[in-house]
């Protein structure tokens, strides 16, 4: 994070344009750029949907999203940007949508379309099905109510049960 702050201060564009993810590090580094650099929103979402294919476990998933602050103050173009990755059947790519979802959309304004989305989502991978599950248990503990209700929908089991499991792990 240290160096992605630092390269975030220089010619940050140069370096994301020319950077390699041959090696976790690089790719986690440029995921942490993106979410860093002072830049507008159009120009980070294009950067974005350049990195978004690279990411290929968790860490780098999650730790692009945690980064990724401009969605706080573009809610509405960041919405809009992620619904063609909540509705892929790519495992990252779902599993971006819903941790970005979970990070800056729990919000009472999006509360029942961010439930929503979720339910919809394709949930066959692992990590993807982990992320939806996380991302509920996250709602469940910010809007209660509203949560539960989305509980009693039908929802796959395994997601359903790992869901249960972070509520009570996080009590």
């Amino acid at each position: 994070r240290r160096l992605a702050k630092e390269i975030s201060k220089t010619d940050f564009r140069r370096y994301l344009d020319a950077a390699k993810d041959d090696w976790f590090e690089e790719t986690m580094l440029q995921g942490f750029v993106i979410g860093y650099a002072k830049m507008d929103i159009e120009e980070r979402l294009k950067y974005a949907k350049k990195f978004i294919p690279k990411i290929k476990d968790w860490s780098v998933n999650d730790g692009f999203c945690s980064t990724f602050k401009a969605a706080e103050k573009n809610r509405e173009q960041v919405w809009a940007f992620l619904v063609p990755y909540a509705e892929s059947s790519r495992e990252f790519e779902i599993r971006v949508a819903a941790v970005m979802y979970m990070d800056y959309f729990l919000t009472e304004e999006y509360i029942d379309r961010v439930l929503k989305l979720f339910f919809e989502m394709k949930q066959d991978g692992y990590y993807a099905m982990m992320g939806i599950a996380w991302a509920l248990a996250t709602a469940y503990a910010q809007f209660p109510t509203q949560t539960k209700s989305a509980l009693e929908w039908n929802w796959p089991k395994e997601t359903l049960n790992k869901a249960i499991q972070k509520m009570c792990e996080s009590y």
